[in-house]
């Protein structure tokens, strides 16, 4: 058996690391594309895409990969991506036989088809949460966003957080 010893592999063109490995074995992808993005604001749900209705935060956004402004996330490479969104709210009014739960969008068009993390009923005062993740393969420029669908229930929602990464 062979081995191959290697500190740093680079890319040829850019000069920039693309993977690095420490001397305990420990393997760094500093290019390998990554956000996490928070909205803080209130806002009240509605079917479809929760993009524009929040105001968003990039804590991290490896690659630029995440818009702000629009609420997107765009896969600058080709491959398969872990997806992960989540919410806290507030009921503003009861709706105990009303159904709803998070979505998430691929260009435009529903990619999960139902509602993931199903809430079967809104209580006015009480809060909950609810939170979803999933594995997408995506293409390159394909876009991602997350939302809700179901009955139109009152609520606040006051944290919404969406994160991706690419696995592979």
């Amino acid at each position: 058996m062979s081995k191959l010893y290697v500190n740093e592999i680079a890319s040829k063109t850019g000069g920039t690391d693309a993977l690095t490995i420490d001397s305990n074995g420990r393997v760094s992808m500093p290019s390998r594309p990554i956000f996490y993005a928070v909205s803080e604001e209130n806002f009240t749900h509605a079917n479809g895409t929760y993009s524009t209705l929040a105001t968003w935060a990039a804590d991290i956004n490896r690659g630029n990969i995440f818009s702000t402004t629009t609420g997107k996330f765009t896969a600058p490479v080709a491959g398969i991506y872990q997806v992960s969104t989540g919410l806290t709210y507030t009921g503003l009014a009861d709706s105990a036989g009303d159904g709803w739960g998070i979505k998430i969008f691929k260009n435009g068009s529903d990619f999960t088809n139902v509602e993931l993390a199903y809430v079967a009923g809104i209580q006015n005062g009480v809060e909950g949460h609810s939170n979803a993740t999933i594995y997408m393969d995506l293409a390159v420029n394909d876009y991602v966003e997350v939302g809700g669908d179901g009955t139109t229930v009152n609520l606040n929602i006051q944290h919404l957080y969406f994160g991706a990464h690419l696995v592979g």
